[in-house]
This record gives structure tokens, C-alpha cells and sequence, in this order.
């Protein structure tokens, strides 16, 4: 928008009033895309935060609260990088969208991680646990957030 702001500095500088004319901005969407873009930002942090408060409260450890946390920045990146390598810019829906996929990708981190913790308790090996407990529940998972991914897949057409 900058660049926008200095053309139109130029012309009113020069060709404009020449004619007799002004060119003025009437509306500038940017600042309530700043607003969305910076609303967005403060939930992802605020929702982090109190998902951690809450993960630590209910799994007692701070290592699995570690991992299932890690999951959060991990899928936001990913959304990102998917959104530029198809063409997608970043507007409000996506922000929203986004942030709604948190939760999910939360959720199915939890499901996934105590059903390895179960394996570990067991005695079977990290790798074993994580793979066992990994082929175990990703059908259930996948089940579950089909429908929500299917409901809200009509916006990856959307220009």
C-alpha cells in the first residue's frame, strides 16, 4: 500500500491538478485486514497459551505438553507454505480457518500421543510405542475430522 500512497502523492503532486482534479482515497481496506490479520495473531497466542495451562493440568507432563505444543507452530507453518505453493493469498477466512484447524490438529495430537504413552507403559520401545500407537488411532482420527475438512474443503476454491 505504500507504493500506492506515494503514487497517488505523485499525481496529486503533478498530473492531477493540472486537469483540475484531486484523487483522493475514499476507503482503505488494509486497515481492517491489519486488524483481522493482528485479531488473528492474538487468539492464536492467547488459544496457545491456555491450550498448553490446560494440557499440562491434564496430562502432568511437561514433556507430552511439549509435543502435543509443537504440533501447533509445526501446522500453522505447513498451512502457510500449502497456502503459497497453491496460489493462495492470506485473507480473513484463511486466518479464521486456521485457527479453527488448531484445535483440531491439537486434538488429534492428543489422541495420538496417549495411545503411545499406553504402548510405553506396556514396555514396548519409543520407536515401537510411537509406531504402534501412530497405526493404531490414524483411522480415528481421520474419521473424526473428515467431516469438518470435507464441510470446509468448498473454500479451497474460493478465490
Amino acid at each position: 500500500m505504500d507504493g500506492i500512497y506515494r503514487a497517488v502523492d505523485e499525481l496529486n503532486a503533478d498530473a492531477v491538478p493540472n486537469a483540475g482534479l484531486t484523487l483522493e482515497q475514499v476507503y482503505d481496506e488494509t486497515i481492517y485486514i491489519n486488524s483481522a490479520i493482528s485479531l488473528v495473531q492474538q487468539n492464536i497466542y492467547v488459544g496457545g497459551t491456555f491450550a498448553v495451562l490446560v494440557l499440562i493440568a491434564f496430562l502432568r507432563s511437561f514433556r507430552a505438553t511439549l509435543i502435543v505444543s509443537m504440533a501447533i507452530p509445526v501446522s500453522v507453518v505447513a498451512s502457510f507454505v500449502a497456502m503459497a505453493a497453491m496460489g493462495r493469498s492470506i485473507n480473513v477466512i484463511s486466518l479464521a480457518g486456521i485457527a479453527f484447524a488448531v484445535g483440531m490438529v491439537v486434538d488429534a495430537a492428543i489422541v495420538v500421543l496417549e495411545n503411545i504413552y499406553r504402548h510405553r507403559e506396556n514396555g514396548l520401545s519409543a520407536t515401537k510405542s510411537a509406531q504402534q500407537g501412530a497405526e493404531q488411532v490414524w483411522s480415528a482420527v481421520l474419521v473424526l475430522h473428515s467431516p469438518r475438512f470435507l464441510c470446509l474443503s468448498q473454500f479451497l476454491s474460493c478465490n
